[in-house]
């Protein structure tokens, strides 16, 4: 089970343990798996709300899941950032 956390950007808690604990972890494929649910209802629906939603979810995994990155003579970019991002 999986939690949405919109204080922090349209980003998916990982898991609840069986003590009602929640793991406070934030994968991508938790948040893509949700991204690719709301794609599809706006497929099948055409409602808005759905796409929205969609980029919502995708403007949160950039600004957490990358960082800003300035190569040495070049433009700035965003950078995928070292970890266990999935």
């Amino acid at each position: 089970m999986i939690f949405l956390i919109p204080p922090t950007g349209y980003l998916y808690f990982d898991n609840i343990n069986l003590n009602g604990k929640v793991d406070k972890a934030k994968f991508a494929y938790n948040s893509g798996q949700m991204m690719q649910s709301a794609s599809l209802l706006y497929q099948f629906t055409g409602q808005e709300k759905y796409l929205t939603d969609a980029q919502n979810i995708a403007k949160g995994c950039h600004n957490y899941f990358f960082q800003d990155y300035t190569p040495e003579n070049g433009e700035p970019f965003k950078l995928l950032k070292k970890g266990d991002v999935w």
